[in-house]
């Protein structure tokens, strides 16, 4: 017999990136990070999860965190933690980038005299406007 209102579904996609995300040794440079800023949030999580999402299910911030809900280990912080701890990625943004080249090396040897670099951008258009999405010549004049 089925408990109604229980919760029996869960999303555990995400397990295998998180064996990516420690061997990257995104948690330790969490720690470091947090010996640098004040903060009460738990910066590991929302970046792991923010990771995740963006790799399983591009969407926005927003749409992220409700997406974790639904993840074998619900986060333990809020939405507005999100948007607290994007400020403080940002200033490390470097420093993560840095350690999670380094700590990829553990991964295998790889060439790394030549280097390319994705500078493409893209941007859409539409003819009707709807929720965000606006037509380019209405935000240009």
């Amino acid at each position: 017999m089925l408990d109604y209102g229980i919760r029996k579904r869960f999303d555990g996609g995400y397990l295998f990136l998180q064996h990516i995300y420690y061997r990257l040794g995104l948690d330790k440079v969490c720690r470091k990070i947090m010996a640098r800023h004040l903060y009460e949030y738990d910066l590991n999580a929302i970046l792991s999860d923010l990771i995740y999402t963006r790799i399983l299910s591009p969407d926005s911030k927003c749409s992220s965190y409700k997406a974790v809900q639904s993840f074998l280990e619900p986060p333990s912080y809020g939405l507005h933690d999100v948007y607290r701890a994007l400020s403080v990625l940002a200033q490390e943004a470097d420093f993560i980038q840095a350690e999670a080249y380094k700590n990829s090396r553990a991964f295998g040897k790889r060439n790394d005299h030549i280097l390319y670099y994705d500078c493409t951008n893209y941007y859409f258009e539409i003819e009707q406007e709807e929720d965000h999405r606006y037509h380019e010549a209405a935000r240009n004049g």
